[in-house]
């Protein structure tokens, strides 16, 4: 099958091949793999199903067809009150699944890390686009709800350092 680049991500290498995403295995390939495929068990419609590693040693992720994100302009359904509602029902139902779990181990929860409006999928729901799943779960790890709601905050309402190079903000410094 022939593979075709996907746009916007900060990794390398993320292909399409037919109905699947491949992208470079990394040290939490297995963890991601656990964690997609404990979403898959419970029926959660919000992640990509994992499918396992392929003949290149690359993760084979499930294509989620609809819109994301990634680029500068963007409809306004994108950024909508309805959205963000949405997009928070997703977290918390992402965390309440993840609470209590060998994955969360002695954290409250395992958390996405990386949550943006360019890590979710939207689909037209109603007629207008609205958030259904998030995508590039690499930083998910054990942690703290309030971590990706933090995340939801700055990526989502852009209530953060108003700098769009991620190691730039590492280097912000805040005036206390």
């Amino acid at each position: 099958m022939s593979e075709s680049s996907l746009p916007g991500g900060f990794i390398n290498h993320v292909v399409r091949v037919g109905a699947t995403v491949r992208r470079p295995a990394s040290a939490s390939t297995e963890f991601i793999g656990d964690l997609l495929t404990m979403f898959e068990a419970s029926g959660w419609p919000g992640a990509p199903r994992y499918h396992g590693i392929d003949e290149e040693g690359r993760e084979i992720l499930t294509y989620l067809k609809g819109h994301v994100a990634w680029e500068p302009q963007q409809p306004p359904d994108v950024y909508s009150d309805e959205s963000l509602l949405r997009v928070t029902q997703l977290v918390r139902e992402f965390h309440d699944l993840t609470a209590g779990t060998e994955l969360a181990g002695s954290h409250e929860v395992v958390c996405h890390n990386d949550l943006s409006p360019k890590n979710t999928i939207y689909r037209p729901v109603s007629g207008v686009l609205r958030p259904v799943a998030f995508i590039d779960w690499d930083l998910a790890a054990p942690g703290a709800r309030i971590h990706d709601v933090a995340h939801v905050c700055w990526q989502y309402l852009e209530l953060g350092p108003s700098v769009e190079d991620v190691s730039e903000a590492a280097t912000v410094e805040v005036d206390r």
